[in-house]
């Protein structure tokens, strides 16, 4: 049975527009089987649909000599087609191409897939402005994984209850890739993990920087997981790793722009301030993230088990909301996560089993001086409500983030 893609139902609103649709993610994450998913719909509805995987190199040769080749792989130029391109940024100029097919030809509707952000940024410039929708592809979700397991977390059934939970657990320490998720056995799971960053670094990053040092790189990528949910000091890094402020810039763009590492600014009222100070970092994937630091222990174990649920939590909102903060007081009051909707809102994410409601004066300090629309504390078990001062707060268990 086919994992279902929550985000197949956003792109397929879309099908219809004009707009150019672009499906960006890390390697592995699906979007190739995304990709295909769309084609299959497409071709359900009778609609007229070409695939090209410029992995094939007469495909990506055609079309680096002359865009209106695409016609090569096109039966009848007379009718209305669905271009389906994976791997658009192995092209010469993308940015180009995409641009001359959307303004030359109003019977062909493009739908791409590109693994590494960093070159589609630099070749999918200003031209496409106005062109295109960008849809974000990530690893499986955990809704995702329960859809797929026909498990309900809505459940009170206490033996569906457990397997929730063990996937839930199993998901913080292998992560979302499909296939890491499919492959059953554990050893094959971290030996797969560990292949994907070699691939990674051989392959991608190579691709994207001619000079690396990969040994300093590999190194950078321990440390910041090592440090998901904190503070990045960006000069303790570079004396600690004894390279200069310009190459760790470089190596920090590669990770955020190939989707390995996000970064999230504290929240200030003044924009301009909050790309002057520190970030906090987090990974977009649990088993990647555990392979790079090879530590694969059962959670309860671990002493980063705070962090992972921290992680969790940042990654269900960025599910649903574009910007995401944190907010921090020079005295130490923190609050992990600050975003908008109706209003501020904050929460924060607790490893913790209540057995009453408790809160810290950190959020306590947040709710004075924010006056946040919402304050919530997602933890393990717990779902109640209380009242701090005027405001209310919500602890919710992870099941209902």
């Amino acid at each position: 049975m086919q994992i279902k893609r929550r985000v197949l139902g956003e792109i397929s609103q879309w099908l219809d527009k004009k707009k150019i649709l672009i499906l960006n993610g890390a390697r592995q994450v699906g979007k190739t089987t995304i990709l295909k998913e769309i084609k299959k719909e497409l071709e359900e509805k009778n609609k007229n649909c070409v695939y090209l995987n410029l992995e094939s190199f007469q495909a990506a040769d055609r079309l680096n000599a002359n865009p209106d080749n695409i016609f090569d792989f096109i039966p009848d130029k007379n009718l209305f087609w669905y271009v389906l391109i994976d791997e658009i940024q192995i092209l010469d100029n993308p940015s180009h191409f995409l641009k001359y097919i959307y303004d030359t030809y109003d019977n062909l509707k493009l739908i791409i897939t590109g693994s590494a952000n960093l070159e589609i940024k630099a070749k999918l410039q200003d031209s496409l402005a106005g062109r295109k929708i960008t849809f974000y592809i990530g690893p499986l979700s955990l809704d995702e994984i329960l859809d797929y397991e026909k498990l309900d977390k809505k459940t009170k059934n206490p033996i569906e209850k457990q397997k929730i939970d063990k996937i839930f657990e199993e998901y913080l320490i292998f992560g979302g890739l499909p296939e890491i998720y499919l492959e059953k056995d554990k050893e094959k799971k971290k030996k797969l993990l560990k292949e994907y960053l070699g691939t990674y670094v051989n392959k991608d990053i190579r691709a994207l920087i001619s000079k690396i040092n990969v040994s300093k790189f590999n190194q950078l990528n321990i440390t910041l997981s090592h440090l998901i949910g904190n503070l990045v000091n960006k000069n303790k890094i570079s004396n600690n790793l004894n390279i200069n402020s310009r190459t760790l810039d470089k190596y920090l763009d590669l990770l955020k722009y190939s989707f390995i590492f996000d970064f999230i600014s504290p929240y200030f009222s003044n924009p301009v301030t909050q790309i002057k100070k520190m970030q906090k970092v987090y990974c977009f994937d649990f088993g990647v993230r555990n392979a790079i630091l090879n530590n694969f222990i059962e959670v309860d174990l671990r002493e980063d088990c705070g962090k992972l649920f921290e992680n969790f939590v940042y990654l269900k909102l960025k599910e649903k909301y574009q910007e995401i903060f944190f907010w921090r007081t020079v005295k130490g009051s923190e609050v992990d996560f600050v975003y908008q909707e109706d209003g501020l809102n904050i929460i924060e994410a607790k490893y913790k089993k209540f057995t009453a409601p408790k809160t810290e004066h950190s959020i306590k300090q947040a709710i004075k001086l924010l006056q946040p629309n919402k304050a919530k504390i997602v933890n393990l078990n717990w779902n109640d409500k209380i009242i701090v001062g005027e405001k209310e707060i919500e602890f919710i268990s992870w099941e209902k983030i």
